[in-house]
Protein backbone atom coordinates (compact mmCIF):
# COMPACT_ATOMS: atom_id res chain seq x y z
CA UNK A 1 0.00 0.00 0.00
CA UNK A 2 2.97 2.70 0.83
CA UNK A 3 4.58 1.77 -2.53
CA UNK A 4 1.19 2.53 -4.14
CA UNK A 5 1.40 5.71 -2.86
CA UNK A 6 4.47 6.56 -3.54
CA UNK A 7 3.89 5.46 -7.08
CA UNK A 8 0.92 8.33 -6.98
CA UNK A 9 3.28 10.53 -5.32
CA UNK A 10 5.94 10.55 -8.09
CA UNK A 11 2.78 11.01 -10.61
CA UNK A 12 2.06 14.36 -9.08
CA UNK A 13 5.22 16.13 -11.02
CA UNK A 14 4.17 18.70 -13.34
CA UNK A 15 7.63 18.47 -15.16
CA UNK A 16 6.96 14.60 -16.01
CA UNK A 17 3.43 15.70 -17.20
CA UNK A 18 5.05 17.95 -19.83
CA UNK A 19 7.45 15.74 -21.01
CA UNK A 20 4.87 13.37 -21.49
CA UNK A 21 2.92 15.53 -23.65
CA UNK A 22 5.25 16.56 -25.88
CA UNK A 23 6.43 12.50 -26.29
CA UNK A 24 2.83 11.85 -27.12
CA UNK A 25 2.98 15.14 -29.95
CA UNK A 26 6.17 14.23 -31.60
CA UNK A 27 5.14 10.21 -31.60
CA UNK A 28 1.86 11.27 -32.83
CA UNK A 29 3.87 13.71 -35.59
CA UNK A 30 5.76 10.25 -36.90
CA UNK A 31 2.93 7.86 -36.40
CA UNK A 32 1.08 10.15 -38.97
CA UNK A 33 4.21 10.56 -41.10
CA UNK A 34 4.02 6.57 -41.28
CA UNK A 35 0.94 6.18 -42.33
CA UNK A 36 0.93 8.82 -44.97
CA UNK A 37 4.02 6.89 -46.44
CA UNK A 38 2.16 3.78 -46.63
CA UNK A 39 -0.45 5.17 -48.58
CA UNK A 40 0.88 3.36 -51.85
CA UNK A 41 1.66 -0.15 -49.75
CA UNK A 42 -2.34 0.23 -48.64
CA UNK A 43 -3.67 0.28 -52.16
CA UNK A 44 -1.53 -2.69 -53.27
CA UNK A 45 -3.23 -5.00 -50.87
CA UNK A 46 -6.48 -6.13 -50.42
CA UNK A 47 -8.85 -4.93 -48.25
CA UNK A 48 -8.84 -7.62 -45.59
CA UNK A 49 -5.67 -6.92 -44.87
CA UNK A 50 -4.45 -3.37 -45.61
CA UNK A 51 -6.17 -1.86 -42.27
CA UNK A 52 -3.63 -4.79 -40.22
CA UNK A 53 -0.78 -3.47 -41.85
CA UNK A 54 -1.75 0.16 -41.37
CA UNK A 55 -1.41 -0.80 -37.70
CA UNK A 56 1.91 -2.15 -37.50
CA UNK A 57 4.01 -0.01 -39.66
CA UNK A 58 2.45 3.27 -37.46
CA UNK A 59 5.84 2.32 -35.25
CA UNK A 60 9.00 2.51 -37.05
CA UNK A 61 12.60 3.82 -36.39
CA UNK A 62 11.82 7.27 -36.70
CA UNK A 63 9.07 6.73 -34.23
CA UNK A 64 11.66 4.71 -31.91
CA UNK A 65 14.27 7.28 -31.37
CA UNK A 66 11.55 9.99 -29.68
CA UNK A 67 10.20 7.20 -27.74
CA UNK A 68 13.39 5.82 -26.14
CA UNK A 69 15.01 9.29 -25.75
CA UNK A 70 11.71 10.44 -23.76
CA UNK A 71 11.97 7.47 -21.55
CA UNK A 72 15.53 7.59 -20.94
CA UNK A 73 15.36 11.17 -19.90
CA UNK A 74 12.33 10.70 -17.72
CA UNK A 75 13.45 7.86 -15.91
CA UNK A 76 16.61 9.44 -15.19
CA UNK A 77 14.96 12.18 -13.78
CA UNK A 78 12.59 10.48 -11.81
CA UNK A 79 14.90 8.06 -10.43
CA UNK A 80 18.07 10.92 -9.64
CA UNK A 81 15.58 13.66 -8.67
CA UNK A 82 15.72 14.04 -4.89
CA UNK A 83 19.54 13.19 -5.61
CA UNK A 84 20.53 16.01 -7.78
CA UNK A 85 18.22 18.90 -5.96
CA UNK A 86 19.68 18.40 -2.70
CA UNK A 87 16.22 17.24 -1.33
CA UNK A 88 17.34 13.01 -1.14
CA UNK A 89 17.00 13.07 2.69
CA UNK A 90 13.29 13.82 2.94
CA UNK A 91 12.78 11.21 0.69
CA UNK A 92 14.72 8.65 1.91
CA UNK A 93 13.61 9.21 5.51
CA UNK A 94 10.09 8.08 4.66
CA UNK A 95 9.28 5.02 6.81
CA UNK A 96 9.36 2.88 3.25
CA UNK A 97 12.54 0.64 2.19
CA UNK A 98 15.17 2.03 -0.42
CA UNK A 99 13.89 -0.81 -2.23
CA UNK A 100 10.42 -0.27 -2.44
CA UNK A 101 11.19 4.03 -3.13
CA UNK A 102 13.07 3.27 -6.36
CA UNK A 103 10.42 0.60 -7.72
CA UNK A 104 7.94 2.37 -7.20
CA UNK A 105 9.52 5.43 -8.92
CA UNK A 106 10.48 2.57 -11.96
CA UNK A 107 6.92 1.41 -11.88
CA UNK A 108 5.44 5.41 -12.06
CA UNK A 109 7.74 6.00 -14.87
CA UNK A 110 6.64 2.76 -16.78
CA UNK A 111 2.93 2.71 -16.16
CA UNK A 112 2.78 6.08 -17.69
CA UNK A 113 4.68 5.72 -20.55
CA UNK A 114 3.03 2.43 -21.32
CA UNK A 115 -0.39 4.07 -21.05
CA UNK A 116 0.17 7.08 -23.44
CA UNK A 117 2.11 5.65 -26.24
CA UNK A 118 -0.75 3.15 -26.24
CA UNK A 119 -3.64 5.59 -26.04
CA UNK A 120 -1.78 8.09 -28.68
CA UNK A 121 -1.38 4.63 -31.22
CA UNK A 122 -4.82 3.77 -31.39
CA UNK A 123 -6.11 7.31 -30.72
CA UNK A 124 -4.46 8.49 -34.15
CA UNK A 125 -5.06 5.20 -35.72
CA UNK A 126 -8.78 5.48 -35.23
CA UNK A 127 -8.96 8.95 -36.31
CA UNK A 128 -7.38 8.40 -38.89
CA UNK A 129 -9.58 6.28 -40.87
CA UNK A 130 -12.61 6.93 -38.67
CA UNK A 131 -14.45 4.15 -39.15
CA UNK A 132 -16.00 1.11 -36.88
CA UNK A 133 -13.49 -1.03 -38.98
CA UNK A 134 -10.16 0.66 -37.65
CA UNK A 135 -11.70 -0.36 -34.22
CA UNK A 136 -12.40 -3.49 -34.94
CA UNK A 137 -8.46 -3.92 -36.08
CA UNK A 138 -7.81 -2.67 -33.20
CA UNK A 139 -9.93 -4.42 -30.60
CA UNK A 140 -8.63 -7.93 -32.56
CA UNK A 141 -4.74 -6.94 -32.38
CA UNK A 142 -4.99 -5.13 -28.95
CA UNK A 143 -3.10 -7.71 -27.02
CA UNK A 144 -0.59 -7.59 -29.80
CA UNK A 145 0.47 -4.49 -29.48
CA UNK A 146 0.26 -4.32 -25.24
CA UNK A 147 2.55 -7.26 -25.24
CA UNK A 148 5.54 -4.92 -27.85
CA UNK A 149 5.43 -2.10 -26.30
CA UNK A 150 5.14 -3.48 -22.40
CA UNK A 151 7.88 -5.37 -23.36
CA UNK A 152 10.13 -2.80 -25.16
CA UNK A 153 9.15 0.24 -22.76
CA UNK A 154 10.23 -2.07 -19.80
CA UNK A 155 13.72 -2.78 -21.31
CA UNK A 156 14.07 1.01 -22.15
CA UNK A 157 12.91 1.86 -18.39
CA UNK A 158 14.96 -1.25 -17.22
CA UNK A 159 18.42 0.20 -19.10
CA UNK A 160 18.04 3.74 -17.84
CA UNK A 161 17.73 2.98 -14.17
CA UNK A 162 20.59 1.04 -14.24
CA UNK A 163 22.51 4.18 -15.62
CA UNK A 164 20.60 6.26 -13.41
CA UNK A 165 21.79 4.84 -9.89
CA UNK A 166 25.50 4.31 -11.35
CA UNK A 167 25.55 8.06 -13.62
CA UNK A 168 25.59 10.69 -10.45
CA UNK A 169 23.78 13.09 -12.72
CA UNK A 170 20.53 12.52 -14.46
CA UNK A 171 20.60 14.13 -18.05
CA UNK A 172 23.90 11.99 -18.37
CA UNK A 173 22.63 8.94 -17.12
CA UNK A 174 19.33 9.96 -19.60
CA UNK A 175 21.56 10.34 -22.56
CA UNK A 176 23.87 7.30 -21.93
CA UNK A 177 21.12 5.30 -21.44
CA UNK A 178 19.47 6.57 -24.80
CA UNK A 179 22.96 5.98 -26.77
CA UNK A 180 22.96 2.40 -25.57
CA UNK A 181 19.40 1.63 -26.73
CA UNK A 182 20.17 3.50 -30.07
CA UNK A 183 23.74 1.26 -30.68
CA UNK A 184 21.52 -1.84 -29.42
CA UNK A 185 19.22 -1.44 -32.27
CA UNK A 186 21.53 -2.53 -34.73
CA UNK A 187 21.92 -6.30 -32.81
CA UNK A 188 19.20 -7.53 -34.70
CA UNK A 189 17.45 -9.23 -31.89
CA UNK A 190 16.87 -5.86 -29.92
CA UNK A 191 15.17 -4.03 -33.55
CA UNK A 192 12.38 -3.47 -32.07
CA UNK A 193 11.18 -2.15 -35.57
CA UNK A 194 11.72 -5.68 -36.59
CA UNK A 195 10.62 -7.12 -33.91
CA UNK A 196 6.77 -5.67 -34.36
CA UNK A 197 6.69 -6.54 -37.98
CA UNK A 198 7.49 -10.22 -36.58
CA UNK A 199 4.97 -10.40 -33.96
CA UNK A 200 2.65 -8.87 -36.35
CA UNK A 201 3.17 -10.73 -39.76
CA UNK A 202 4.52 -14.26 -38.08
CA UNK A 203 3.02 -14.16 -34.51
CA UNK A 204 6.27 -14.55 -33.07
CA UNK A 205 5.76 -13.89 -29.69
CA UNK A 206 9.80 -15.32 -28.74
CA UNK A 207 11.07 -12.26 -30.75
CA UNK A 208 9.90 -10.00 -27.19
CA UNK A 209 11.84 -12.63 -24.80
CA UNK A 210 15.56 -10.83 -24.91
CA UNK A 211 13.70 -7.49 -24.14
CA UNK A 212 11.89 -9.45 -21.11
CA UNK A 213 15.77 -11.40 -20.32
CA UNK A 214 17.27 -8.15 -20.16
CA UNK A 215 14.57 -5.79 -17.89
CA UNK A 216 14.20 -8.91 -15.47
CA UNK A 217 17.81 -8.88 -14.98
CA UNK A 218 18.92 -4.63 -15.31
CA UNK A 219 15.80 -3.97 -12.64
CA UNK A 220 16.69 -6.01 -9.89
CA UNK A 221 20.44 -5.36 -10.31
CA UNK A 222 19.39 -1.30 -10.44
CA UNK A 223 17.51 -1.76 -7.06
CA UNK A 224 19.91 -3.47 -5.51
CA UNK A 225 22.78 -1.05 -6.37
CA UNK A 226 20.44 1.95 -5.22
CA UNK A 227 19.82 -0.03 -2.18
CA UNK A 228 23.48 -0.24 -1.14
CA UNK A 229 24.57 3.38 -1.86
CA UNK A 230 24.79 6.44 -0.27
CA UNK A 231 21.16 8.44 -0.54
CA UNK A 232 22.96 11.68 -0.98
Amino acid sequence: MKGLKLVVWESNDPIKDYILVILAGISAFFMKMNLIKAVPLILSNTPQSWLHDSLFIMFSASTYIPVSLGVSILTALTIRGERDDGSSYFLYSLPVSIRTIILSKIVCVYMHFLAIILITHILLFSLHFSSTNSLKVVAAHFHVLLAFYASVLLYIVSLSALFSVLVPNAPIAGMLSFFTVFVLTYVKIFNPVLTLQNIAIENELKTLLPYLVVSAVLIPAAIEISARRDVR
